[in-house]
This record gives C-alpha cells, sequence and structure tokens, in this order.
C-alpha cells in the first residue's frame, strides 16, 4: 500500500470520495447529451461500470452513481441469481421470472445495490417494454420484502401502466418517494370505465399509505381515461405532504375541479378546461383552493376564458395560460382585467396567445389593450407574452415604456413572437433606457428584436443608475449587431458579458423560446 506522504498530488485527490463523486457524476453526464436515444446511457454507463472494477477505492462512489437512476428495473432483478428468461432469442421481448423460494442471501444481495436508486423512470407502456416480469415474480419479490419498498432511498418514480394491475409499481412505494408519475397507456385489451377506477383506487390507496412524504403526482392520462376517473379516488385519500399535482387528461369539467379542491394541500395545478365548463348554474360559482399558487391552462378558447375567474378565491401567485384563441382586442382587454382583480398577488404572468382560423380584427398597439387591463398588478415579478400571430400588433418604445412604469418589480421579461413575425415589433433604446430605470431589479430580458437608431443614441438620456441586467436575448433568427451590443453595454446595461463573436450567436435568442423557465426568485 502506498504511502500517503509519498503520493502525488494527483493520487491524494482520487482517494477523495467528494472528489470522486464529482468525477463519475461528470462521467455519467456524458450520456446526456448523446442525441441517438438508443445509445443513451452507453458510454457513460459502461465506463462507470469498468470504474468500480478498478479498485476498492472506486467501488463505492462509481456503483452510487451508477445505480443512482434506472431506466429499467431489469438491473435490479438480474442481482438474483434465481432469475429465469423465457422466450430467448425467439423475439424482442423476454419474459422474466422468479420462483416462488429465493433464499434470503439473494434478497441481502439485491439490497446492497437498491439502496443506491434514487430514481427510476419507467415510460413504456408494459407491453411496448422489451423485458416482462410473470405476476408471480412480483408476488415472490413482495414476499421477500416483507412489505417494505425495495428501494428504501428512492425518491422519484416515474412508471407506466396499461390494463394490469398495479402491483409493480406498488412493490416500490415508500415513505422516501417525493415524487410519483404516472402515464396511463391503452393497453392491448382496452378495459372499461370501472375496471380501470378499481385499479386506480387500489392505486392511490396504496400511495397514501406507503407514500406518505409525496410532494408532486403527476398523472398523464391520454385519451385512456375521463379526468374524473382519477379525480374521483384522488379527492377519498389523505395525501398531507402534496405540494404539486399535474393532471394531464381529457378536458377537465366543472364537477372534476370540485373533486379537486378537496385535496387540501394542493399548490400546483395543470389541466385543460372543458368548452362546457361554465353552465349557467356555475357562472357565479368560484372553488376555494385553500393552498393553490401556480396553475396551468393549456388552451383557452375565448368562449371559456372567463372560466379562469373559478379560481379567484385561490391564492394563485404564478399564472401560465397557453392557447388563448385571439378573437379582437377588446375581448383581450376584458380577459386581462378580469384577471387583475381575480388574481390581485399575481407575481408570475405566462400567457401564449394564438390565432385562430377565422377573421379577426386587427389589434393596433400594445399598450392600448394590455397596459390598462393590467396596471392593478403592480407586483409582478416575471411575464412572459408570446405574440403570435395577431394581425395589426405593433410594439414600440412607447409601449415598452409604460410596461416598466406599471411593473417596477419585475425581475423577468420575455416578449416575443414566431419568428417571421417581427415587423411590428421595433424596440430600441429609450425602450432599454426606461427599463433601466424603471426596473432597478430587472435580470434577464427577452425582446423578439432589437432596432438600434442613430437619433435614439443622441436622445438617450444620460446619469442612468448603473443596472444589473445580465442576460439580454432577441428571438431567433434576429440578432443583436456587436457595436449595438457595444452601445448597450457601455450606456444602459454595464453588467451585461463582454462581447465576443460566440456571445454575438448565443444573443440571438435560444432555439425554444416557450421553454424558458420562468422564475420569481
Amino acid at each position: 500500500m502506498m504511502d500517503w506522504h509519498t503520493m502525488s498530488s494527483t493520487d491524494r485527490a482520487l482517494t477523495c470520495v467528494d472528489i470522486l463523486d464529482e468525477v463519475f457524476e461528470r462521467v455519467i453526464r456524458m450520456d446526456d447529451a448523446k442525441a441517438d436515444s438508443d445509445h443513451r446511457h452507453h458510454v457513460g454507463r459502461r465506463a462507470l461500470a469498468h470504474c468500480a472494477r478498478v479498485c476498492k477505492v472506486f467501488f463505492k462512489p462509481a456503483v452510487r452513481v451508477l445505480w443512482a437512476r434506472l431506466d429499467s428495473v431489469l438491473p435490479l432483478f438480474h442481482t438474483l441469481p434465481s432469475l429465469k428468461s423465457y422466450d430467448r432469442n425467439v423475439r424482442p421481448r423476454r419474459t422474466y421470472h422468479l420462483p416462488d423460494q429465493v433464499a434470503s442471501y439473494e434478497w441481502d444481495r439485491l439490497r446492497t445495490y437498491a439502496v443506491y436508486v434514487k430514481n427510476i423512470c419507467v415510460g413504456k407502456a408494459p407491453c411496448a417494454r422489451t423485458e416482462s416480469f410473470t405476476r408471480a415474480s412480483w408476488t415472490s419479490l413482495q414476499r421477500l420484502a416483507h412489505n417494505q419498498p425495495i428501494c428504501p432511498n428512492l425518491r422519484h418514480l416515474s412508471w407506466g401502466m396499461d390494463e394490469a394491475p398495479p402491483d409493480d409499481l406498488i412493490t416500490f412505494l415508500g415513505p422516501s418517494i417525493v415524487a410519483l408519475r404516472i402515464t396511463c397507456f391503452a393497453g392491448r385489451f382496452t378495459l372499461d370505465e370501472y375496471s380501470w377506477q378499481v385499479h386506480l383506487r387500489i392505486l392511490f390507496r396504496a400511495v397514501s399509505e406507503r407514500a406518505t412524504r409525496l410532494q408532486g403526482l403527476w398523472i398523464f392520462l391520454g385519451d385512456v381515461m375521463t379526468p374524473s376517473q382519477v379525480t374521483i379516488p384522488l379527492s377519498q385519500i389523505s395525501l398531507p405532504a402534496l405540494r404539486s399535482c399535474l393532471l394531464r387528461c381529457g378536458k377537465v369539467t366543472f364537477s372534476d375541479l370540485v373533486m379537486l379542491s378537496g385535496v387540501a394541500a394542493l399548490e400546483s395545478l395543470e389541466l385543460t378546461l372543458d368548452n362546457g365548463i361554465l353552465q349557467s348554474e356555475d357562472i357565479h360559482c368560484s372553488l376555494e383552493f385553500q393552498r393553490l399558487h401556480t396553475l396551468w391552462v393549456r388552451h383557452l378558447p375565448t368562449s371559456i376564458s372567463a372560466s379562469i375567474s373559478l379560481f379567484k378565491c385561490s391564492p394563485i401567485r404564478s399564472l401560465y395560460v397557453h392557447g388563448i384563441e385571439y378573437r379582437d382586442p377588446a375581448a383581450l382587454k376584458r380577459m386581462f382585467e378580469a384577471w387583475s382583480y381575480d388574481f390581485p398577488s399575481l407575481q408570475l404572468l405566462s400567457c401564449k396567445i394564438c390565432m385562430p382560423n377565422i377573421p379577426v380584427r386587427p389589434a393596433g398597439l400594445l399598450s392600448s389593450f394590455l397596459a390598462p387591463s393590467l396596471r392593478n398588478l403592480s407586483g409582478l415579478r416575471a411575464v412572459d407574452l408570446y405574440l403570435g400571430g395577431i394581425p395589426g400588433l405593433t410594439i414600440d418604445d412607447s409601449d415598452i415604456v409604460m410596461l416598466s412604469e406599471l411593473w417596477p418589480l419585475l425581475k423577468q421579461l420575455r416578449l416575443w413572437a414566431a419568428k417571421d413575425e417581427t415587423a411590428g415589433h421595433t424596440y430600441g433604446l429609450l425602450s432599454l433606457a426606461a427599463l433601466a430605470k424603471n426596473c432597478p431589479h430587472l435580470e434577464d430580458l427577452l425582446l423578439q428584436r432589437i432596432v438600434i437608431r442613430p437619433e435614439d443614441t443622441a436622445r438617450l438620456p444620460t446619469g442612468l443608475p448603473l443596472h444589473g441586467l445580465r442576460s439580454l436575448q432577441v428571438s431567433p433568427p434576429n440578432r443583436i449587431a456587436r457595436h449595438d451590443y457595444v452601445t448597450i453595454r457601455e450606456r444602459i446595461f454595464p453588467h451585461l458579458p463582454h462581447p465576443r463573436e460566440e456571445d454575438m450567436e448565443e444573443l440571438s435568442g435560444l432555439a425554444h423560446a416557450s421553454e424558458l423557465p420562468m422564475n420569481v426568485g
């Protein structure tokens, strides 16, 4: 064994567990950059497996990173020598079977690796996976576990299920889980509504009994079930730690929302509203979600835009509404006015406005319908507006000046549209100067394009306060010319990065601006 005093600095570093953890984490990230999903996790995982065999010092850190995330439960089963495979070399899908009697030492071997598992993501439908396990295998595994979770430190569990009973998923539920994602697929033999409800009742009952610290629940139904098949059993269980619930399914009705309002700890909700959600008797109703602070609504036709008011008794601070159908500026103005009165504590507003396939009225200036409507929301800290396909819409320096005066606490501002919609967007130095003067906390700015005119440079006020803006983007394919960027940095935002050629490419915006994260700090 080498003496510590005679070892080189490199050798000493490789005996430090913290350094090894960081190195092996970087190795596993090599696979995430692979574009070819068929070979994802191939290079990095194989390298970590080799590292684990090099020496005892490398073994535990390498195994800890290697087993932290699994895309299949097959590696866990493979630690059991009793596992048998059927249909070998007959078809791509293999069936595995675990006998009733399994030696205790095999279970101890499985648990040696199971303690490292933090994330299991099995997103495919069972009928689409390359492996399957007999029902007796799960029964045998549950008997070995003595009703304890297989992976005692598992925190994130993502699972796809079809018509089969959810025994396999339940086997992994435990008190350490904080996030659960369930994707329901149409099985080879589509079950009726009653059978799906029975399976989900069993599953949700097990979740409430075993995953007692669950904070996030994401349910993706697709076209398999109606929302009521989830909202009814979900409202009948107790999940005291639940903070976030995402329900992506068919359109949610008023009765579904009534059921969801019974989940007292709900803090975040994403859904699609049914076109008939506002019946005559429900027009003046409102639902109280006591702790709901984040609401995502996908696809909002003008005919049901008033349905957002159903949540006016909830303490909404973050509102995401995508797929708003534009008809005319008056309708948009009424909608924004209603939001400003219904959600006075709003801090984050993200809207994506799109064009329906019918003739509509030209919009005119942005400030003519947006600024007066949102005047009451002076506490906004993040605003993201996608203004795509609105005919006749123009946004100039006067609009940005007015918005900067209305929202002095802004930390993030994003005004953008489609790639070919730049004619009506004419932001210039005066817009940037107004933001620097009126929004001292602004950190992130994304605009459709920036137009720098010589006369604006001459009119630029002097003595502007030193501003802390560190991120300036324009929507692609627009770019900021180098000399314009230098002018902006020297005269308005001195904390922007120094300009380089590669920076000028990056300033043309991100490839998918709709995926930019919003943050209110």
